[in-house]
């Protein structure tokens, strides 16, 4: 799914779910990612540091606490505020690239 530069990052477990692929690498200050799936999946209810992230392909929707929905497509950038409980969901062929206030996000 991603070229091989990525994969010389950290693999992560993919958390039990077929398809998924996750890759990330940890600084000082926070996490960069490269999340991806070829099939559509649910990621229940979360909250974490705050989030920005950049769809490269499919769309993702976010549902939150307060009942906003917001839904972005390839090319759009996202940010998810820190500490406010969400529901994510996944296209299937999904990719994208992100970074997380969290040096120890995984």
């Amino acid at each position: 799914m991603f070229p091989e530069i990525i994969k010389h990052m950290t693999h992560a477990e993919n958390y039990g779910v077929e398809g998924l692929e996750v890759y990330f690498d940890h600084t000082p200050v926070g996490t960069i990612y490269f999340f991806g799936t070829k099939n559509e999946f649910v990621l229940p209810e979360h909250m974490h540091a705050e989030q920005w992230g950049m769809v490269i392909k499919g769309e993702v929707t976010y549902k939150y606490e307060t009942g906003e929905t917001k839904i972005y497509k390839a090319g759009e950038t996202y940010s998810v505020p820190a500490n406010v409980k969400h529901k994510t969901f996944y296209s299937a062929d999904f990719e994208e690239v992100g970074y997380v206030d969290d040096p120890s996000y995984s």
